[in-house]
């Protein structure tokens, strides 16, 4: 399936001139996402880190169901990373 997000691989930067921290592309210009400091410096961190994992935990879920399928798996596990991967589109 063809992904309408900003193409990854996404990774975490300081900005200049302050303390946020910035969820780029290597592929475009723009932030992704900026975090700010609820919760403090080690949650922003966190939520920094599992944003900028979002482009390789998708594709790795959408491997793992593809080839749980052709394998004849079924089950709640599965049921569960569908939903995410839905989730992941926009479509749920």
């Amino acid at each position: 399936m063809e992904t309408k997000h900003t193409p990854g691989p996404w990774a975490v930067y300081k900005s200049r001139g302050n303390s946020r921290l910035r969820v780029m592309s290597d592929a475009v210009p723009y932030d992704v996402a900026t975090m700010n400091h609820a919760g403090g410096e080690e949650a922003e961190a966190a939520n920094a880190a599992r944003v900028a994992a979002a482009p390789e935990l998708l594709d790795a879920l959408r491997y793992m169901v593809e080839n749980a399928e052709a394998a004849g798996w079924s089950g709640l596990m599965l049921d569960d990373a569908r939903a995410a991967i839905a989730k992941a589109e926009g479509r749920a």
